[in-house]
């Protein structure tokens, strides 16, 4: 994943899946961020679904969109599910993964507020 940033203009996440391997195609994917509020209560997700084969080494830029608009949400982790194939085979993944908080457009104040408390935490 890439490219990560949730964009003011249409409230939606915007990223890049980037297939890394030299010999497997993505045949089917998807990709569901959970969408948090407060410390960690999910409150919706937003969900992208890769409508096209992504051949080794391939990109594909996706958009996700959220459950719920204009919420004061914030992500930091996503669930990965794909079916790819190599030499005839086909095989299935699910992988969670996490990265930097990623904060809504309408969250200006929550995100302050958790920034001014990390401060204090980490002086």
């Amino acid at each position: 994943m890439g490219n990560l940033h949730w964009e003011h203009f249409d409230d939606k996440i915007h990223g890049e899946f980037v297939n890394l391997t030299d010999a497997a195609t993505v045949e089917l994917g998807s990709l569901t961020f959970a969408l948090k509020y407060g410390e960690g209560v999910i409150g919706g997700s937003a969900l992208t679904v890769f409508p096209v084969t992504i051949p080794p080494h391939g990109k594909f830029a996706f958009t996700a969109n959220p459950s719920q608009l204009g919420g004061e949400f914030y992500t930091d982790s996503a669930d990965l599910l794909l079916t790819m194939s190599a030499n005839g085979k086909t095989a299935s993944a699910k992988e969670t993964f996490s990265f930097d908080r990623m904060w809504s457009p309408y969250s200006f104040w929550q995100k302050r507020a958790w920034e001014k408390s990390r401060k204090k935490a980490n002086p």
